[in-house]
């Protein structure tokens, strides 16, 4: 709709990533690939943010499909807010987690 009447002047952190993170204490999920299987580990959900977004759709219609993930899991419409605090609650019980991330974000400095 605007696309024509913006100009890109440039970037203005690189490099930077989408992701499904897991804690560093979910010893056996290294990759997108090891959540195959486990579904029921993670209550078969991945936490996301504000539905609507182009991150939310590319993980919900791309992502999950690609890695054959979309049986096992669901993406959870939330907020960031929201999902953040589904990360801190689990991260204090050590209990394990899927969330929509990315990268830069302090939470991986938490």
């Amino acid at each position: 709709k605007y696309g024509s009447k913006l100009t890109k002047i440039g970037e203005w952190y690189s490099p930077t990533s989408l992701e499904i993170a897991v804690p560093s204490y979910v010893k056996d999920v290294k990759s997108l690939s090891d959540l195959k299987g486990k579904g029921d580990e993670f209550d078969g959900r991945v936490i996301g943010i504000e539905p609507g977004t182009a991150t939310m759709d590319i993980l919900k219609n791309k992502v999950l499909p690609s890695y054959g993930l979309d049986k096992e899991y669901k993406v959870v419409d939330g907020s960031t807010p929201g999902m953040l605090s589904e990360l801190k609650r689990a991260y204090a019980k050590k209990d394990p987690i899927a969330v929509m991330l990315w990268s830069p974000h302090w939470a991986y400095n938490q």
